[in-house]
C-alpha cells in the first residue's frame, strides 16, 4: 500500500501528496481517493495496478466500445425517450396566469394586519386563517407574530408593540 501512495504521488504529482506515515485505513482510503483522479496518459506499476484492483479502484483503463447488441438496446431507449418526449402536451404559459393569482406573501399579509392593529388573538386567528385558507403549514403563533411585529418596528414600520398586540401609530 505504501509503495502504491508513493507511486501515485510520484505519477500524479500529488500536492500535498498523500502521508505514507498513518494507519494503513488512512493510507488505503488516501489511495482509493486519490486512484479516482488518474488520467488515461497516467502509467503506473502492475504492482500498483494490482493494488487498486484489490482496493476496486478504477485502474486507468479505457473504456471499452459497447457491442453492436449494446448499441441496439442503446438506440431503442433514445428513440422510446423521444417518443415520449414528443407525446407531452405542451403547456400554455397564458393558461397557467389565468389559474392562479399572485398573491402577496404571508409576511405581507400580516404586516398588513399591523398597519390595522389589534390584539395577539385576534391577529394569531387572522394569521391562521390565512395560513390554512392558501393550504400552507406556517408558525402563526403569537410569538412568531411577536416576533415579526418587533423586526417591522425595529426596522421602520410605524406600529407600537406591546403586550396587548400591535397598534398602527
Amino acid at each position: 500500500m505504501v509503495d502504491a501512495a508513493k507511486e501515485l504521488n510520484e505519477v500524479m504529482g500529488l500536492e500535498p501528496a498523500i502521508d505514507t506515515k498513518v494507519t494503513i485505513a488512512a493510507l488505503t482510503a488516501k489511495v482509493k481517493e486519490a486512484a479516482q483522479y488518474l488520467e488515461a496518459d497516467d502509467k503506473v506499476s502492475m504492482e500498483t495496478e494490482d493494488t487498486l484492483r484489490e482496493l476496486g479502484v478504477w485502474v486507468n483503463q479505457e473504456e471499452e466500445e459497447p457491442t453492436p447488441a449494446e448499441e441496439e438496446v442503446e438506440e431503442e431507449v433514445e428513440e422510446e425517450v423521444e417518443e415520449e418526449v414528443e407525446e407531452k402536451p405542451k403547456k400554455e404559459k397564458k393558461a397557467k396566469k389565468e389559474k392562479k393569482e399572485k398573491q402577496p406573501s404571508m409576511a405581507k399579509f400580516v404586516d398588513g394586519l399591523f398597519e390595522k392593529g389589534g390584539s395577539w388573538e385576534e391577529l394569531e386567528e387572522a394569521a391562521k386563517a390565512e395560513a390554512t385558507s392558501r393550504g400552507i403549514k406556517t408558525l402563526a403563533t403569537k410569538a412568531a407574530l411577536v416576533a415579526h411585529a418587533k423586526f417591522r418596528e425595529k426596522n421602520g414600520m410605524k406600529i407600537e408593540v406591546s403586550d396587548v398586540g400591535v397598534q398602527p401609530t
